[in-house]
């Protein structure tokens, strides 16, 4: 999630939790239906989730992320303290290659991740060159 801190120092972390909460209730349903049984979203830091989907392509996975981040411009969240915030998010897509250790893979996707977020963030970025672009902007 973008500039998440900037939410807690602003509004508090009563809000910052509240917006965390519904961010990745939304983010997890939206998985889930699209991927029953194929995809899982962990969280990985403050912030931070990884998703993993299995049996589907990346690019499947980029075009509901980029329908996730529309839905969340779209409606923003209007906290129980009356605060209206709009979510966006950056993101990072690559595959897990045969042979290859998970934490290499997660660590690729964190290396990518830093590199949208130090960009200016609102991004999805894949290292897959089927896609038609390699960097799209989401906001």
């Amino acid at each position: 999630m973008d500039h998440f801190k900037r939410i807690n120092d602003t509004y508090g972390h009563f809000v910052g939790n509240e917006v965390l909460n519904y961010f990745s209730t939304i983010f997890r349903k939206e998985i889930h239906e699209a991927f029953p049984e194929h995809g899982y979203v962990y969280r990985f830091g403050g912030e931070e989730f990884t998703i993993v989907v299995s049996n589907h392509s990346i690019e499947e996975v980029y075009t509901l992320l980029q329908t996730i981040e529309k839905q969340f411009s779209e409606r923003p969240i209007v906290t129980k303290e009356g605060v209206k915030i709009t979510i966006s998010f950056s993101c990072s897509l690559t595959n897990h290659l045969n042979g290859e250790l998970l934490d290499l893979t997660l660590k690729r996707a964190d290396k990518m991740l830093y590199s949208v977020k130090n960009n200016g963030r609102g991004w999805i970025v894949t290292d897959h060159h089927g896609m038609p672009e390699e960097n799209v902007a989401i906001n």
